[in-house]
C-alpha cells in the first residue's frame, strides 16, 4: 500500500461518526503508512494513530496532549442559540479565506513523503489545504464522499460567493482526481455521471470475524427494540413516531425500546418520549461496547427524517450503524422516506423491514404486519448477512481501497 496523507475536518476518533468510519476504514492499512491534517478541535485517538497534526494548535499533537473534556450537561442544555448561530455564520465567512500554511505544517507534508492525499473535503479550509498539499507533493487526490455536503453546505442565498468558490474549488481538485470514494451505491452511479471519473462504495466497515451466525430462535418474552446513534438531522422526529404506532401497538404485544445516543441528545430529546413506559434513554455507549449491546436486541431501528430539507442532505447517504445492524443478522427496521439510501438500501437488497409511511395507523397496521407476524424474516435477516459479507467486510472494503489507492 502507498503512503497516504489525510486532511480531513475531524480526526481518528470515537465521538463522531465520521472518525468512527475513518477508524474503520483504515484499520486495514499499516499506520507507518499513514499521517494526519485535521483542522477540527476534538482530540484525535492518538492510540490509534500516533503522528497527527492539528492545523488550529499548528503542531503535531501527541499522547501526553490533554484530552478536551466533554461539556457539562448545563452548559449543553443551556447553550445560547444565538451566539451558535453567530459562531456557525462567522465559520461560514471565514471559510472563503485561503487558508493558512505555516512552517510546520508544510514540513509535516513534506516529511510524510506521502504518494496519496485522502480526504472527505467539506469545506473550502479542507479543500485549500488539500490544493497546497498537493501542489507540494505533486500527488494525486482521492476525495471520499460521506454525504451529499456540496449541495446544501452554501444552499442559502447569502452565501452565492461561497457557491461560486466551492464550483471553482471543486474544478480545479478534480484535475488530479482520476478515482474517488462515496458512501454509497447511488451516490457511486450520480458523482460517476458528475464527474465523469470512477467512483467507488466505500462506508464503514467491520472486521470478517465479527459476522455473526444466524439464530432463529426468539429468546425474548417481550420484543427488544434498539436504536444506537444520533438523533440530529430531525432522525428523533422519526422515531418519535415509531414510538407513538408502538404505544399502541404495546397493548397487545410486549416490548420495549432501549435508545444510546450521544448525551447532548439525551439531554436535548430525551423529554418528548416522556409518557412511553417502554422507552430508556441509556445515553452514549462506548464503541467497545457495541456489539455487546447489538447481540441482546431482537429488532435494530434506523430512522430518517421526513423534513424536506434534511431529507436533500441525507438522500445519497448511508448511515453509519447501517453495517453494525447488518452483521447482527437481526431484523432491521428501517424507517423514513423510500428515496432516502439508507431506507432504500434495506429495502432494494430484501435485507430489513423497510416502513415510509407517516400516517399513525397506517404505520400501526405496517409495523403489525411487517415485524410481528412476518414470515419471510429468516430470509431478509440471512440477506443481511450476506449484504455485509459483499459490501462492508474489512475484505471486501481492501479490495476496493486497493483499486482506488493503486
Amino acid at each position: 500500500m502507498k503512503k497516504i496523507l489525510i486532511i480531513n475536518g475531524e480526526p481518528f476518533q470515537d465521538r463522531t461518526a465520521t472518525g468512527i468510519t475513518l477508524k474503520n476504514i483504515f484499520n486495514i492499512i499499516p499506520k507507518t503508512d499513514l499521517r494526519f491534517i485535521h483542522i477540527s478541535k476534538l482530540y484525535p485517538d492518538l492510540e490509534y494513530l500516533d503522528n497527527v497534526f492539528s492545523y488550529y494548535k499548528d503542531t503535531v499533537e501527541s499522547k501526553t496532549s490533554k484530552s478536551i473534556p466533554l461539556e457539562s450537561k448545563a452548559r449543553r442544555v443551556t447553550q445560547n442559540r444565538i451566539i451558535e448561530f453567530a459562531k456557525k455564520e462567522l465559520r461560514n465567512w471565514d471559510d472563503l479565506r485561503k487558508a493558512r500554511f505555516s512552517t510546520k505544517i508544510k514540513q509535516y507534508i513534506i516529511e510524510s513523503e506521502a504518494q496519496i492525499i485522502y480526504s472527505c473535503l467539506g469545506s473550502l479550509k479542507v479543500i485549500s489545504l488539500v490544493l497546497q498539499a498537493q501542489k507540494i507533493l505533486n500527488c494525486k487526490v482521492v476525495p471520499h464522499f460521506m454525504d451529499d455536503w456540496k449541495s446544501v453546505i452554501f444552499s442559502d442565498k447569502r452565501f452565492i460567493f461561497h457557491k461560486l468558490r466551492l464550483k471553482n474549488q471543486l474544478y480545479i481538485l478534480f484535475k488530479n482526481v482520476v478515482n474517488g470514494l462515496a458512501i454509497s451505491e447511488s451516490m457511486t452511479l450520480q458523482y460517476k455521471k458528475e464527474f465523469k471519473i470512477p467512483f467507488f462504495f466505500v462506508m464503514n466497515s467491520i472486521p470478517d470475524e465479527q459476522i455473526k451466525e444466524l439464530i432463529l430462535n426468539d429468546k425474548h418474552t417481550t420484543k427488544k427494540f434498539l436504536y444506537t446513534g444520533g438523533l440530529h438531522l430531525n432522525r428523533w422526529k422519526s422515531l418519535l413516531m415509531l414510538c407513538e404506532a408502538f404505544h399502541v401497538i404495546g397493548q397487545e404485544h410486549r416490548l420495549s425500546i432501549d435508545i444510546y445516543c450521544p448525551e447532548n441528545d439525551k439531554d436535548i430529546f430525551e423529554n418528548y418520549f416522556f409518557k412511553f413506559n417502554f422507552i430508556a434513554f441509556r445515553g452514549h455507549v462506548p464503541s467497545v461496547k457495541i456489539n455487546e449491546i447489538l447481540s441482546e436486541a431482537d429488532v435494530l431501528i434506523h430512522c430518517e427524517s421526513f423534513d424536506n430539507y434534511t431529507r436533500k442532505y441525507t438522500k445519497l447517504s448511508i448511515s453509519t450503524k447501517i453495517p453494525l445492524y447488518l452483521k447482527e443478522g437481526k431484523i432491521i427496521l428501517a424507517f423514513g422516506p423510500e428515496e432516502i439510501e439508507s431506507i432504500n438500501y434495506i429495502k432494494r437488497n430484501d435485507a430489513g423491514v423497510a416502513i415510509s409511511v407517516e400516517e399513525p395507523n397506517l404505520l400501526i397496521k405496517t409495523l403489525l404486519k411487517e415485524v410481528f407476524v412476518n414470515n419471510n424474516i429468516s430470509r431478509i435477516r440471512m440477506n443481511a448477512l450476506t449484504l455485509f459479507k459483499l459490501n462492508h467486510s474489512y475484505s471486501s472494503i481492501k479490495k476496493k481501497l486497493e483499486l482506488a489507492f493503486n
